[in-house]
């Protein structure tokens, strides 16, 4: 008998298998120290840091809210759902933050320690351009993080210099910040009456009034109504603003010496009080070309050019850090003294030299850094230049 070989197909359905990509989709919005997630694709994921902070900000993995976070600090989220492959999405967000500037102290002019202080008059400073934000003043920091007891913008200081703390709040999202403001009280005694009250003549900031001689003409600053001896009083040569105890910072030639101590207020080369071109003792009733700028501040006039021609020293290099280069003229005698005064007069060295070439050098690296004034001087002639120490 012959045996049958029997085949047998097993034909199975095919086998599909179906996958959908997970939605992860999600935003966050920002809160006074974090943020709140709101998923709008598939739920049932989780959040996390991506990267991770190093700061104490935390994180819900299952809700996604952020907490402790920093105001004005920038953090990524990472939403994660995870099946048959892992899907994710990060957004990042930063922590509400409101931008107001912690101002510059605000003085008022008092004898007795104790006066009124406008607040209102540092508005604008503290907003620094920021909108939808209001001010309110407090005297502590307790009471402003409360919102309690804000003061009126007229006030009388409690203490001769005090701070008061303001608070900035969001009027959109309720967020808050406080800065500080300083009260000084200031003594405005001006005994010269030229603007520039005592305490702010005490140039080299000694304590003592009396060692402050600008243009040395033996009359200290504080009783001097022509600081730097220019022929253009000191009240002049400033720009003052109504209810301001302290003066503007007026430089014209941008030198770094205040007009009012600047014996060559323009930087052209000519001296304040040479450029009188009238000659009746005032520099300020001088215009030569007309255009309303009195020539000791407008360094395109110089009408005395054999002056500027007849420079007998080179200095080199200005601004300088240890070795000054001087080149003097050949029709120098052999002596020469060479004194260096510091911005407030106030003589540093006056050294004598037997000149045997017309290129030598000199150590300044003992001076600290800031102007100079360096006077080169004979028998027969007399040179100052302005020298800055890097």
């Amino acid at each position: 008998m012959k045996s049958k070989l029997l085949f047998y197909f097993l034909i199975l359905p095919a086998l599909f298998i179906f996958s959908y990509a997970q939605d992860v989709s999600f935003f966050m919005t920002p809160t006074c120290d974090g943020a709140i997630a709101t998923i709008t694709g598939d739920t049932g994921g989780r959040f996390t840091f991506n990267p991770t902070p190093v700061d104490a900000v935390t994180i819900d993995p299952i809700t996604g809210s952020v907490t402790n976070g920093i105001p004005g600090e920038i953090y990524c989220v990472e939403y994660s759902i995870s099946g048959s492959i892992t899907v994710s999405s990060i957004v990042c967000f930063m922590v509400a933050y409101i931008d107001i500037v912690e101002p510059s102290p605000l003085e008022a002019c008092t004898d007795i320690g104790f006066t009124e202080f406008d607040l209102s008059s540092k508005v604008t400073e503290i907003l620094n351009g920021t909108v939808d934000v209001t001010l309110t003043f407090h005297e502590t920091y307790s009471n402003a993080v409360n919102n309690i007891n804000a003061l009126p913008l007229t006030y009388i200081n409690a203490v001769a210099n005090q701070i008061l703390y303001v608070r900035g709040e969001d009027l959109v999202n309720g967020c808050y910040r406080i800065v500080e403001l300083e009260l000084i009280a200031v003594d405005c005694l001006d005994s010269d009456n030229d603007g520039v009250i005592d305490l702010e003549e005490d140039v080299n900031e000694n304590g003592n009034l009396e060692d402050d001689d600008t243009d040395m003409d033996s009359i200290a600053n504080y009783l001097d109504d022509d600081d730097d001896g220019d022929n253009v009083d000191t009240i002049v040569e400033l720009s003052m603003e109504g209810g301001r105890t302290m003066h503007n910072f007026i430089d014209t030639d941008g030198d770094l010496i205040e007009n009012y101590l600047d014996d060559d207020d323009d930087g052209d080369g000519l001296l304040t009080i040479d450029e009188d071109y009238n000659n009746n003792g005032d520099p300020t009733d001088d215009d030569t070309n007309t255009n309303g700028i009195p020539d000791y501040l407008e360094n395109g006039v110089a009408l005395s050019v054999d002056n500027l021609n007849t420079s007998y020293f080179t200095i080199y290099p200005n601004p300088v850090n240890d070795i000054l280069n001087i080149s003097t003229s050949s029709q120098l005698k052999n002596q020469l003294s060479i004194a260096i005064y510091d911005i407030q007069g106030k003589l540093i060295s006056d050294t004598s030299y037997n000149l045997e070439t017309t290129n030598f050098q000199v150590d300044v690296s003992n001076l600290s850094t800031g102007l100079y004034v360096i006077k080169f001087y004979n028998d027969d002639i007399q040179e100052i230049k302005k020298l800055i120490i890097n």
